[in-house]
């Protein structure tokens, strides 16, 4: 399908009949300030099984606008689901492409190349088994967004140019590779708390924004002195991430604590040194431990930092019990953030400390400390970390 300049195409209804059928878009090209909507404004079904829909090649011109099922494009709600092909869009200046939300047994690789003020949208991507791999190219003010993807699998995830990037949630059971060391600038933004097996993720020279998972033992490699990552957490489990090149200190990278969805196990929430539940926002206040003598937290403290060394999480929890206190306020319960160190990296946990309405760690005052791993800083001291290392959200 070929669309010259200067025009407006629109495909109000498609109707997929047929079991077995596969429906094949083909190539498009659509040409300057013109625009192709298919779909209209409703969905894009089917009542038959195995309703397939094939590749799709789009070039969209200069300041045009290509739309694939606005309304969504459901060919799952079948006894028998039909997939989706791959998906290859190329965007001039200011062109846009926007797919409605898709729903398939499978779905193929997704490439983009988007050029200068360009932007690609996609809804959200449902599929009952595997989505394809991911690969993103663009320049200048470029723009891509992805909804949340829900599959089995995620193949890899790859990014280059100047262009902003952002991922809804990501729900499977395993991701393949994940990098944007070609993407100098711009952001790339990515929810990954609903990925259950480890995954490896290579992080550029741009904004990066990733919120990450306790399912498994990840690896976070930063782009070295840049100074522009955050990494997020919703929740702390058995298992932490490993980050290399950690920028610690004023104007470093950041761990972000989301206070309104974390979870220590059946606890929710994070508090400071009086219980209070730490709000959105709030300012990071350290406790600085002694490691040698009774210590008591500022009522305001929200984060624990232990100047001694530890071998084990187990000796960190006992350097808390043998000297720390909430100072005036006596809890029941409490969960806070702590950061220490092993001698060579430096590790970010959260303890959960139950007792009998006690101010002091003591495990004779019936005062039990367990704790949950969620990071380890690579190469990093405690000495040379600051509040602004950290922050609340």
């Amino acid at each position: 399908m070929n669309i010259g300049n200067s025009a407006d195409v629109s495909i109000e209804q498609i109707d997929l009949l047929g079991s077995g059928t596969q429906v094949t878009f083909g190539s498009i090209t659509i040409g300057q300030d013109s625009n192709l909507d298919i779909g209209g404004s409703g969905a894009i079904t089917t009542d038959s099984d195995n309703v397939d829909i094939g590749n799709i090649n789009v070039n969209v011109g200069a300041s045009a606008s290509f739309v694939l099922g606005s309304g969504g494009i459901d060919i799952m709600d079948t006894a028998t689901a039909g997939s989706f092909g791959s998906i290859n869009v190329v965007v001039a200046d200011a062109g846009s492409a926007r797919f409605g939300a898709i729903s398939a047994s499978a779905m193929e690789s997704i490439t983009l190349q988007v050029s200068g003020a360009g932007a690609v949208d996609f809804g959200a991507i449902n599929a009952t088994g595997a989505v394809g791999s991911i690969s993103i190219r663009g320049d200048a003010t470029a723009d891509v967004v992805f909804g949340v993807i829900d599959a089995t699998s995620i193949g890899s995830i790859e990014i280059a140019g100047s262009l902003d990037v952002t991922f809804g949630r990501l729900n499977a059971a395993s991701i393949g590779s994940i990098s944007n060391t070609g993407q100098g600038t711009g952001t790339f933004t990515i929810d990954l708390a609903d990925i259950t097996n480890a995954f490896s993720i290579e992080l550029g020279a741009g904004t990066n924004i990733v919120t990450s998972s306790d399912n498994a033992r990840n690896t976070i490699n930063l782009s070295s002195g840049t100074g522009t990552d955050t990494i997020e957490y919703e929740s702390a489990g058995a298992n932490y991430d490993q980050i290399t090149k950690f920028e610690a200190g004023s104007g470093g990278d950041v761990i972000r604590f989301d206070v309104s969805e974390f979870e220590l196990g059946d606890a929710a929430g994070l508090d400071d040194a009086d219980g209070s539940s730490i709000g959105v926002a709030s300012d990071v206040i350290f406790a600085t431990a002694n490691a040698s003598a009774s210590w008591a937290m500022a009522a305001s403290a929200n984060i624990i930092l232990m100047t001694a060394t530890y071998t084990t999480t187990a000796d960190m929890v006992s350097g808390l019990q043998a000297f720390a206190s909430f100072g005036t306020a006596a809890q029941a319960t409490s969960e806070m953030a702590v950061v220490w160190s092993d001698g060579t990296d430096s590790y970010v946990s959260v303890v959960s400390v139950v007792g009998s309405g006690q101010a002091t760690f003591s495990a004779a005052n019936s005062v039990t400390v367990t704790d949950a791993t969620i990071v380890s800083l690579s190469a990093v001291g405690t000495g040379s970390l600051t509040t602004a290392n950290f922050a609340f959200i």
